[in-house]
């Protein structure tokens, strides 16, 4: 088996590395970090001695820094953050000569708890600080993990670029001296800028909020889809507002402001973003769910005007609670911390969301099997009207009496559901009493002439209908009219049977027969010899008509159906013929009082007065109410008010 170098260059390194971390843990605790002055020299003289290749000099400069926030790879991070702190010194100019500057004290100088800065970057990339851990002063987790990476490669791009390190120094170098001068924290060019900024923000408010009003309707006419303009816009003012605050936290950026004021720019700019993000999205759902409610009410299917509600607030509730979430994560909580404590307490949210659960299943049963839709008249547990909208958690019903009644969708899972909107046909019923003066021919004639009524109504189910004679009442004779009317909705319903209960009542004054009401006839009868009447006895009597039977032969019977079914044709021939008439008339008149408008819109010299003018337009109109000229003094009345 040939010989390889590998395990031992392996196990050569592992050992080095034991080695290098057990010399770092006795260096830490051998040298002086009790002020920043001494961790400062330590770091300087340690680092040059690294730089030459000496593992115990570089130990002994990562002492000096804080490596507890890097989870994997800390040799390999600390070792780069050596060398790259040490170049940042370098080229900022820090002098070791100038140690004395740096706080020798034990608490730095500071507050409690406070970092101890030592340098701070005049473009605002960064700054590096010094915080004391355990009595013993180290460059912070900040400075290690995101000032040095920072502030090196800034400083890299500087060397490479122009000589102006950065947009602030520009401004501030070409700023006049006297808007250079300090006041209350900042200078007065930096508060010019932000004054600027502040300007500029709102005027990009607006440009934003009109670009995208514009791209919203051109998107949605391409859609085909319709939404209120001024819904639109004060939906899309979220957005219009994150972008004002993205583009002042720029120009922030740019006016070079100290650390703690950008941490604090930070903290409310991230918090504007986050609450304009969630309330933009949330806005929206109001513009789209407009334009789709539109559209709905165009189209033929009720379908679309149950599911849309249904999905503006589906959608709703999905944002505001992601916005919570995201709105939490962005302020820096643990929201693990809360969905953990979240899950401790799970069981009693189940237990006091239950009947949340039943009314969102009992939405989604409503949406999936369709019992119902909008507008549709239904009986559900003795509540009876119109269903006006389905939501999230309840139904909405307008009743008959003009109020609304709300339903938990829950109770839609096991409720029974009668839809009178479904229905294809709606049933009439009722019984016509004619005078007992009627002879049987014209029954008969009577009864096929309202089936024929009935065959030509446009409205009346032809496959399904009933008209007969059906008994002998108490003042009239009884026929049965049992028909149904394909109509969509009630009103067009009472409509069609109002038209034909009047062909009915015309048909019955052609063929000869009255209606009956409630009447009584009183007989008197007298034992004694008809000799004449009796003083003080007065007699009432009423002539009745023998009906006829016929010969038995059946003629009469049919001679009658046909003429009834004749009365009934030609009844419904003169209807359209005056409907028709009257509909010309309409027309004539509307083309003439067109015509008389078009007329006085251009008048000439030799036109007639205003007042003539008005007086023949409204009487082409079919109007025969005074005009201005004709209104004489005592019109006004006594009040004075005319």
């Amino acid at each position: 088996m040939p010989y390889s170098p590998r395990p031992m260059k392996r196990l050569g390194a592992w050992f080095g590395s034991v080695l290098l971390a057990i010399s770092w843990f006795a260096v830490a605790g051998a040298q002086e970090l009790e002020s920043p002055q001494s961790t400062v020299r330590t770091f300087l003289e340690a680092a040059a001695a690294a730089q030459s290749g000496d593992d115990v000099a570089m130990a002994e400069a990562m002492a000096c820094l804080d490596l507890t926030g890097i989870s994997s790879m800390r040799e390999e991070v600390g070792r780069k953050r050596v060398l790259q702190l040490a170049e940042i010194l370098a080229r900022t100019g820090f002098d070791p000569d100038s140690l004395d500057e740096v706080s020798s004290a034990r608490d730095g100088g500071v507050p409690p708890g406070e970092p101890y800065v030592l340098y701070q970057d005049p473009g605002g990339v960064g700054q590096l600080e010094l915080v004391r851990l355990d009595g013993e002063w180290r460059f912070s987790d900040y400075t290690v993990q995101i000032a040095i990476p920072d502030l090196a490669q800034a400083l890299e791009e500087r060397a490479r670029g122009p000589k102006y390190a950065s947009a602030a120094e520009w401004l501030r170098a070409h700023a006049p001296e006297v808007l250079r001068q300090k006041a209350v924290l900042l200078e007065y060019w930096q508060w010019v800028g932000i004054a600027l900024l502040v300007v500029l923000g709102l005027i990009l408010d607006r440009l934003v909020i009109a670009v995208l009003t514009a791209i919203v309707a051109l998107i949605l006419r391409t859609q085909k889809m319709d939404a209120d303009r001024e819904l639109t816009r004060r939906s899309l003012r979220p957005f219009a507002m994150l972008a004002m605050a993205l583009f002042w936290w720029g120009g922030l950026n740019w006016l070079g402001l100290p650390p703690k004021a950008l941490s604090v720019a930070s903290v409310l700019v991230t918090f504007v973003t986050a609450v304009a993000g969630v309330w933009g999205a949330y806005r929206l759902v109001d513009v789209l769910c407009n334009a789709l409610e539109r559209k709905a009410a165009k189209s033929v299917s009720k379908f679309d005007d149950l599911l849309v509600p249904l999905v503006r607030k589906s959608a709703k509730v999905f944002i505001v609670v992601f916005g919570l979430v995201f709105v939490a994560d962005s302020m820096g909580f643990s929201v693990s911390g809360m969905l953990t404590g979240l899950g401790l307490g799970g069981l009693a949210f189940a237990l006091a969301a239950q009947d949340t659960v039943k009314n969102f299943f009992g939405s989604l049963t409503v949406v999936l099997d369709r019992p119902f839709e909008v507008g549709d008249w239904v009986l559900i547990d003795g509540v009876e009207g119109s269903i006006e909208e389905v939501g999230f958690r309840s139904t909405r019903i307008r009743t008959f009496y003009q109020s609304v009644i709300t339903i938990p969708n829950a109770k839609l899972l096991t409720a029974v559901v009668d839809n009178m909107g479904a229905r294809r046909y709606r049933r009439w019923k009722t019984t016509l009493g004619v005078t007992y003066d009627a002879t049987p021919e014209q029954l008969e004639g009577f009864c096929e002439g309202i089936r024929e009524l009935i065959r030509q109504h446009p409205t009346t189910r032809k496959d399904y209908f009933q008209v007969y004679v059906t008994g002998f009442g108490a003042s009239a004779i009884e026929i049965l009219v049992y028909t149904f009317f394909d109509t969509p909705n009630w009103g067009r319903e009472l409509q069609e049977k109002q038209r034909l209960i009047l062909d009915i009542m015309r048909l019955a004054e052609d063929l000869g027969l009255s209606f009956a009401f409630p009447t009584q006839t009183v007989h008197l009868v007298n034992d004694s010899p008809p000799s004449g009447p009796a003083d003080g006895v007065t007699t009432r009597t009423q002539a009745v008509r023998p009906i006829g039977r016929g010969d038995g032969s059946g003629d009469e019977g049919v001679s009658a159906r046909e003429r009834g079914r004749a009365a009934a044709t030609a009844l419904l021939s003169r209807q359209r013929l005056r409907e028709q008439m009257e509909a010309e008339e309409r027309a004539a008149e509307r083309e003439a009082a067109a015509a008389a408008a078009a007329d006085l819109a251009t008048p000439d010299a030799g036109s007639t007065s205003s007042a003539q003018d008005e007086r023949i337009l409204r009487q082409l109109a079919g109007k025969n109410w005074p005009t201005r000229g004709e209104v004489g003094e005592g019109d006004a009345g006594e009040g004075g008010e005319g």
